[in-house]
This record gives C-alpha cells, structure tokens and sequence, in this order.
C-alpha cells in the first residue's frame, strides 16, 4: 500500500485541500491518520507557542555561554558555505587571521 507522502500529510493537518484520492487514503489508513493527528498536535503547540513572550537574557549570561566556549577551545566561529546543491549546507571553520 502506498501512504501519503510528508507533504501531502502536512497539508491535510492544516486543512489545505489535497488530491481526492490522497484524502481518501488518509481518511481509511491508520498509519495516515496518526500522522495527521500527530502533526495537527504539533501546529496546535507551535499556535500556542506563538502566544509566549520571549525575553532576552541578561548579559550576563551570554558572557557566561561566550567564556565556557572560549575555555572548551572553540574560540573559531564557523563558516556556512553553500555547495552546487543549495540544500547541502557545511560548516567549516572560518581560518586564523594572518
């Protein structure tokens, strides 16, 4: 049996309309449908997250994320470079200054 694929799923958790036949084969395949109900829980919980007010952290802490770094020897910061496929993204660490 062929099961929806992730996009197809994610659109039936959001109530965008999908092809006949996928929305017929979600609504009798268990699978499917756990799927469904497990991502329409996820977006419920993203909604509800939106709703949360984000508050920045004191100075102090970023200082204290910053000197534990720093003391681990990863004082380099990396480098994001994209390759021929733009899905492929590599960290390489960025070269010592001359």
């Amino acid at each position: 049996m062929r099961h929806c694929d992730d996009e197809t799923l994610a659109a039936l958790a959001l109530g965008e309309p999908v092809d006949a036949f996928e929305a017929s084969h979600a609504r009798e395949c268990v699978r499917c449908a756990a799927e469904i109900a497990a991502l329409r829980g996820t977006a419920a919980r993203l909604s509800d997250a939106a709703l949360i007010e984000l508050v920045a952290p004191p100075a102090s802490v970023w200082a204290g994320i910053e000197a534990q770094v720093a003391a681990d020897g990863g004082g380099s910061r990396p480098v994001l470079v994209r390759t021929a496929a733009p899905a492929l993204v590599h960290a390489q660490p960025e070269p010592a200054p001359a």
